[in-house]
């Protein structure tokens, strides 16, 4: 059962990892907008 509990733990582990990488992708994808916005006022 403790190996089960290890498993379940490491799972929700990536899960968390991988909802934090998106979360970061998506932060940057929305600050390259804004640069790539602000840019466009510039020229």
């Amino acid at each position: 059962m403790a190996e089960e509990d290890h498993l379940a733990a490491a799972e929700r582990f990536e899960v968390g990892l991988g909802e934090a990488r998106q979360r970061h992708r998506d932060r940057a994808l929305d600050l390259l907008a804004v640069d790539l916005v602000t840019l466009a006022n510039i020229e």
